[in-house]
C-alpha cells in the first residue's frame, strides 16, 4: 500500500511541475502591449483615478477662519485640529456626530474638538467641523469641501 501511495504522490508532483512550467512559458511569450500583456497609458490612469490627490493617503493642511466649515464631499474624511485653534462638531443628527478615533468617543453637534485627535466623518451627509476661533489649522485627508 505504501508503494501505491508513493507512486500517486510522485505523479501528482510531476503534473503540478509541468503545469507551472507551461504557464510560465505562456506568460513569457506574451508580447508587450498585447491582450496578454497590456500597456496602461497616463490618460487611462487619470480617467480611472480622477481624485488621486484626495485618496492618496496624504493629509492636506488648511488654514481656516472663524465660521468656515469642512465636510465630506463623498465617502468619509479624516480631520486633525492642530494647536492654536478651536473648532466644534457640525451634525444635524441628535444621536450621532463624528468619531474621535483617538479616544473612541462619539462627538455630537456643538461639542468642541480636542486638539491633535484623529476625527472621522463617516459619510458625506453634512457632518463636519466649524472653526470657532479667529484662525485654525486643520489637517484633512479625503474628499472634502469648505463652505
Amino acid at each position: 500500500m505504501s508503494l501505491a501511495f508513493c507512486l500517486v504522490f510522485a505523479l501528482t508532483l510531476s503534473l503540478d511541475f509541468s503545469a507551472r512550467v507551461n504557464a510560465n512559458q505562456a506568460a513569457a511569450g506574451a508580447a508587450a502591449g498585447s491582450a496578454d500583456d497590456p500597456l496602461i497609458t497616463l490618460s487611462y490612469l487619470n480617467s480611472v483615478l480622477p481624485a488621486a490627490a484626495d485618496t492618496s493617503g496624504t493629509y492636506v493642511i488648511l488654514e481656516l477662519a472663524r465660521g468656515q466649515r469642512i465636510r465630506a464631499r463623498s465617502n468619509s474624511i479624516e480631520i486633525i485640529l492642530r494647536p492654536d485653534g478651536a473648532a466644534s462638531v457640525v451634525s444635524q443628527h441628535a444621536d450621532y456626530g463624528i468619531i474621535d478615533l483617538t479616544s473612541g468617543a462619539e462627538r455630537l453637534g456643538g461639542e468642541e474638538l480636542p486638539i491633535n485627535h484623529l476625527m472621522l466623518v463617516p459619510r458625506a451627509d453634512g457632518r463636519g467641523i466649524s472653526v470657532t476661533s479667529a484662525k485654525a489649522y486643520v489637517m484633512v485627508r479625503g474628499d472634502y469641501e469648505i463652505y
